[in-house]
């Protein structure tokens, strides 16, 4: 009887197909968002998730107390006497650190700007650096030793559109008044700060600016075979004792890439929570229209109610008649909300992993995504319709006849 029902239900479509597409749309945009949104979150999700289990597999990081990221180019709180107890530690293998300030840069003619400058130790702070900032030169060379008036460039200095004298190897640069020579640039790390950042040595940048000993981020690498995690609470405790700190008091923060991981995926479900419910509205909307549009089906075809009532249908058979329909118009929104995502998803993936040369998203489909999807928008179908199925099955059969 239920597939009665149902070939019905796309009978009643079928012979209203303009009326039936603009019922759906708002299902169907509803649907398309939060297939694309969800999609595209879990894609980049699992993409910053990749990423930070590459860099920081054995990799701990030591910083002022608050955001591990935005301490960046302030003043800090640890020297290099931090770096010598944490060296000390069980567990460390290398320890390397990097201080960071922004500095006025300007070249050519017109170009200047407030940027960040970048001051490492050449060695195994270098390597460490370069492991977690990727520093890819792909055009010129690399920094060495010596090199005090000499910097690395950011991507954007050379490429960026809006700049009309590009950085190029050998290019004079002036950094808070003092004069550099640019000797490589670095590849593109995909965000803006990254990208137009200077990078220097430590002896250099000692000359524009006085930082004594301090120590902006502190980089550890457990020895192989050691989890990071182990280490921590033996860093933790020494940095206390050296600071001559209690439980409780700590003036630093000492993470794991693991917990970076976790505060990370926290945020961003918050984020995607907000705005697939904002993308959620529509579906709302789809609802509405498909309440309205049943209430206006029951109008015009009371006759025919009152026809089906008098050869011997049901109240019940009458009220799935409408409730079957109103739920094929959710599923078929849905059907076409799914592909369109789909399409949208699939679209963005392109133009950021060939467009904007970033390989690190892919799009992926959950059956669970598609399949919920789809129920979920059958569901909004038939809860929508049924007020208005529930008011067709208690039409009387001979005031229905009489209708006009």
């Amino acid at each position: 009887m239920k597939l009665e029902y149902f070939k019905l239900a796309l009978k009643n479509l079928k012979s209203k197909r303009l009326r039936s597409y603009l019922t759906m749309l708002g299902i169907i945009i509803g649907i398309a968002a939060v297939v694309s949104l969800i999609s595209l979150g879990q894609g980049l999700q699992q993409a910053v998730e990749n990423e930070f289990q590459e860099l920081g597999i054995d990799k701990i990081l030591v910083a002022p107390q608050g955001d591990l990221f935005t301490n960046v180019g302030t003043e800090s709180n640890l020297d290099t006497d931090d770096i010598n107890v944490i060296r000390n530690t069980i567990g460390v293998d290398k320890v390397g650190y990097y201080v960071a300030r922004f500095g006025q840069i300007s070249w050519g003619a017109d170009e200047f700007g407030v940027y960040l400058v970048i001051g490492v130790e050449m060695g195994e702070s270098y390597d460490l650096l370069s492991q977690l900032q990727p520093i890819d030169i792909i055009d010129g060379r690399d920094l060495r030793e010596g090199d005090g008036r000499r910097v690395i460039a950011g991507y954007d200095f050379a490429n960026f559109a809006g700049f009309d004298d590009k950085m190029r190897p050998r290019s004079n640069i002036q950094i808070n008044g003092q004069d550099f020579q640019v000797v490589g640039i670095n590849d593109r790390v995909g965000n803006t700060i990254d990208d137009r950042a200077v990078f220097m040595t430590m002896d250099g940048f000692k000359t524009l600016f006085d930082i004594g000993d301090d120590v902006d981020q502190i980089i550890v690498q457990v020895n192989p075979g050691v989890a990071p995690a182990d280490v921590v609470p033996r860093i933790e405790e020494n940095l206390r004792r050296h600071r001559d700190l209690n439980p409780g008091e700590e003036d630093f923060q000492v993470e794991t890439f693991d917990d970076l991981i976790d505060s990370f995926l926290e945020i961003f479900a918050a984020v995607t929570i907000v705005i697939v419910g904002i993308a959620s509205i529509s579906l709302l909307v789809g609802g509405v229209g498909i309440m309205n549009t049943m209430y206006t089906s029951v109008l015009q075809r009371t006759k025919e109610i009152g026809v089906m009532k008098a050869i011997g249908a049901t109240n019940k058979d009458i009220k799935n008649i409408f409730l079957f329909e109103s739920g094929m118009l959710g599923l078929l929104g849905g059907a076409i909300g799914v592909a369109i995502g789909i399409s949208i998803a699939k679209a963005v993936e392109y133009i950021v992993v060939v467009g904007l040369d970033q390989p690190l998203l892919s799009i992926g489909f959950s059956p669970a995504l598609i399949l919920g999807s789809l129920a979920f928008s059958f569901i909004i179908g038939m809860f929508s319709g049924w007020l208005p199925s529930n008011q067709a099955s208690k039409l009387n059969p001979v005031d229905a006849l009489r209708a006009e």
